[in-house]
């Protein structure tokens, strides 16, 4: 009788860890298939030749950023998208309109198939050019939470312009244009034109909170001086917004306030980077994708 009670005791206890096996292996899978992309993913491959560039941003669980650089040359924000299985479907990508779908048809490109990896942890991208077809494999380059983390390091770090700012503003038919190179802390080459023209290099400057503050303005002999004064013009304002890394020139030409909005074009000095993030991603991100990061941080 002890020895059947035992028996009966190990079956039992035999069938508790399969049913604990399985019910483990049914969770795995379950953690498994649940598993999403996350953060920035970056990769390169060469076909005949060409080399193509591929980064995807995911900054939610409904938008990513896509950019492919090469022959090919795309740069899509805010693309909606799900993932179904494995599949990563861009919502948009057969809507007129939409940026990846107008990007592929002005290049003849068809992105045939975008997938992802979930014990890798990468992307693929499978795209067809012309009669190449190219398997771009994206591997994880940093996480959202990564991306907050430089983002605001950066915010404390490197809250000042760098490098080139470019825009143009039409008024009553008339284009004027901008553009600040800012080669270090303290000076600055700024050039306006259209009715008006100003070439300036090597303009001292210093940030006064969110203004930039020319040294020379209302010193007679300084260029901006000078060159305003002879264009009876006004400079209002020169204005750096940290959060979207932009310049806003705000003059006045004859009785007219023009507002000029610059985009950073081009960087003067390389990228923050925190911990062991990968340089090259971090100079690839812009600060707008750093920011979105940073709100998106808010709310984990």
């Amino acid at each position: 009788c002890s020895r059947k009670r035992t028996n009966q005791i190990s079956a039992m206890f035999a069938a508790f860890l399969v049913v604990s096996v399985c019910s483990a292996a049914s969770l795995r899978g379950i953690v498994k298939s649940a598993a999403a992309p996350s953060g920035s993913y970056s990769g390169s491959a060469t076909v005949l030749g060409e080399t193509f560039d591929g980064t995807v941003v995911i900054e939610s669980t409904s938008l990513a950023d896509l950019s492919i650089t090469g022959a090919v040359t795309l740069s899509c924000d805010d693309e909606p998208w799900h993932l179904d299985g494995s599949e990563v479907i861009l919502d948009d990508i057969d809507v007129s309109g939409d940026c990846v779908h107008d990007n592929l048809e002005k290049y003849d490109v068809t992105l045939e198939d975008a997938t992802y990896d979930a014990d890798a942890d990468t992307i693929t991208l499978k795209v067809k050019y012309s009669v190449i077809s190219i398997d771009l494999v994206l591997t994880h380059d940093t996480t959202m939470r990564d991306l907050a983390l430089m983002m605001a390091a950066r915010r404390a770090l490197d809250a000042q312009p760098s490098g080139e700012y470019s825009g143009s503003k039409t008024v009553l038919g008339i284009s004027v244009t901008a553009d600040i190179n800012v080669k270090s802390d303290t000076l600055v080459d700024l050039s306006i034109a259209g009715p008006i023209s100003l070439a300036c290099t090597d303009e001292a400057y210093s940030l006064d909170g969110t203004d930039i503050v020319l040294a020379g303005l209302d010193v007679d002999g300084d260029c901006v001086h000078d060159d305003l004064e002879k264009e009876g013009v006004t400079l209002e304002s020169l204005t750096y917004d940290v959060a979207s890394d932009s310049i806003t020139v705000t003059v006045k030409y004859s009785k007219f306030n023009i507002n000029i909005d610059l985009d950073h074009v081009a960087d003067a000095k390389p990228s923050l980077v925190v911990g062991d993030i990968n340089t090259n991603v971090a100079k690839a991100l812009t600060v707008p994708q750093l920011a979105k990061a940073f709100v998106a941080m808010q709310t984990v």
